[in-house]
């Protein structure tokens, strides 16, 4: 078996793996509470002592641009609507 195919199983196999657990395949929604550009500017001037003690739950969407990772911390850039978070 060649490298592709079994790059191709390995997919395969993954998306069997989702489907198991009850998710679709590909599913066409992705149900948000929040866009990026709303976040920016609910949360943007807000202390951290403030976003601590009042936490809220958000989902969101968007265009995941850059993924870093540094030890056991991780960063990523979204991009919605013009802002990027």
């Amino acid at each position: 078996m060649s490298l592709e195919d079994r790059l191709f199983q390995q997919r395969y196999d993954k998306i069997g793996e989702i489907e198991a657990l009850g998710y679709e395949r590909y599913p066409r929604k992705f149900e948000f509470t929040h866009t990026v550009p709303a976040i920016r500017e609910t949360f943007e001037a807000v202390e951290a002592e403030t976003l601590d003690s009042d936490r809220q739950d958000v989902q969101i969407s968007g265009r995941l641009m850059t993924k870093r990772r540094q030890g056991k911390a991780g960063f990523a850039h979204l991009k919605q609507g013009g802002a990027q978070l």
